[in-house]
């Protein structure tokens, strides 16, 4: 199984994905014909992980990341924001898992691994996260 975390947790993901698309369809049509359906099959074992936050956890998520334009104010507008991209995924055929992220525990990983809290560490660590559930 291969795992694809969106970039930035939600907040401007249908940029992101739009980007990601972009990239992978242009990269599919120049591929010579062999492997076309090698990458096809690869897509289609592709998994979407979505950091998926506590409400009580919220604020203490705000304090720490390093990229406060990065998330929504409040987590009602997050989550709102977040079910809505993961239908929009759903329906056109991705495999997204949501991943129950604990922000103290995010925190201890990323300071182990020397990384700030962004975009690109949040969506690292629900990668992760995914790849441990896998081992079990």
């Amino acid at each position: 199984m291969r795992i694809l975390s969106l970039i930035r947790d939600m907040g401007g993901i249908n940029h992101e994905i739009n980007k990601i698309a972009c990239n992978l369809n242009s990269s599919y049509w120049q591929m010579p014909l062999y492997l076309q359906e090698e990458y096809q099959t690869m897509n289609d074992n592709m998994v979407i992980g979505v950091c998926w936050y506590k409400e009580e956890q919220w604020e203490r998520l705000k304090e720490i990341v390093a990229d406060p334009e990065g998330i929504e104010d409040t987590y009602k507008q997050w989550k709102v924001d977040a079910e809505k991209t993961i239908n929009e995924l759903r329906n056109n055929g991705e495999n997204v898992k949501k991943v129950s992220v604990d922000t103290e525990k995010m925190l201890l990983w990323a300071n182990e691994n020397n990384r700030p809290i962004n975009g690109e560490t949040r969506s690292e660590y629900a990668v992760y996260l995914l790849q441990q559930r896998k081992k079990k």
